[in-house]
């Protein structure tokens, strides 16, 4: 880091260089499936492999349609599991996951900041700890 501007030197991993990022088809598909014509067109689909004359095909489409579900009830308990902590948990859950980010050069957290008034800074410190170059981080909401 340049202790002037704050910004990270030359060299390294920098935040936003490298290749593009492609997206997933899963991923891409997931993003279609929240239009609405093109979710009820895939559950019609579903229920047209429920009805085949081959069985394997029917039982893959269960299994899949109950591992979809059991992975929908997963993200709706961590999600409730989150809205209900703290906010000053969450935030010492995020420190060292962001200072993790920002080591590696995938974000920058300073340009992140930049502008934000000083209320809505969160006061946090990065330590680097032991011979491998871990860190840990510990945070306060400000």
């Amino acid at each position: 880091m340049d202790p002037e501007t704050g910004r990270r030197a030359f060299g390294g991993a920098q935040p936003g260089s490298g290749r593009p990022r492609k997206r997933r088809l899963a991923e891409r598909i997931s993003e279609a499936a929240q239009e609405e014509a093109k979710a009820e067109k895939i559950v019609q689909k579903v229920f047209d492999l429920l009805d085949s004359e081959d069985d394997r095909v029917v039982l893959r489409t269960i299994t899949d349609v109950v591992k979809m579900e059991h992975k929908e009830e997963e993200i709706a308990q961590r999600q409730q599991e989150l809205d209900d902590k703290p906010k000053d948990q969450i935030i010492a859950l995020l420190a060292p996951i962001l200072a993790r980010l920002e080591e590696s050069g995938e974000i920058d957290v300073g340009e992140l900041m930049a502008g934000r008034a000083a209320s809505e800074v969160v006061e946090g410190t990065i330590v680097e700890d032991g011979d491998d170059g871990g860190t840990t981080g510990e945070a306060k909401v400000a």
